[in-house]
Parts: C-alpha cells; structure tokens; sequence
C-alpha cells in the first residue's frame, strides 16, 4: 500500500488470533490526513470514532500503530 494524503481507505476489524477479518466485523470508513515516515494517519468518516482525533498506522502492515493488538488494519478502499 503506497497511501498519499487525500485517498479514502478502510480500517477493518480483524480476529487477533487468525488475523484475518473478522466474520461480521466493522468496516470504518476514513481518508489518509498524513503520511510520515513508517506512519499513516487516517481521520474517520464518523467524527464519534475515536473520539474525532485521528488514527495512525504503519505503512507498510498496515496495522493500527502502537496498540499491541493485532485488531484493525487499514486497507485501500474497493
């Protein structure tokens, strides 16, 4: 994934022991705000996720930055 400011993606909810997408899981709607260095920065379509601040990733995984958990990963949007 070669993301650059402005494109939509979406972070997807996965299952932290498959790491494969969650059967029913969430589909966040979010566009990249940033792109520096090993990060992405999305702000999501819905203000009332994560409580309107943005949400950073690692570009190349593509997994949510920092949390430990292997939950949301960001992908292009279809």
């Amino acid at each position: 994934m070669t993301p650059k400011v402005g494109d939509p993606v979406v972070v997807v909810e996965h299952d932290e022991a498959t790491r494969t997408p969650r059967e029913g899981g969430r589909r966040l709607p979010a566009r990249v705000v940033n792109v520096e260095g090993i990060y992405v920065q999305v702000g999501y379509e819905d203000r009332a996720v994560n409580q309107g601040r943005p949400d950073v990733f690692y570009r190349d995984s593509g997994w949510r930055a920092w949390d430990g958990v292997m939950r949301w990963r960001l992908e292009e949007k279809p």
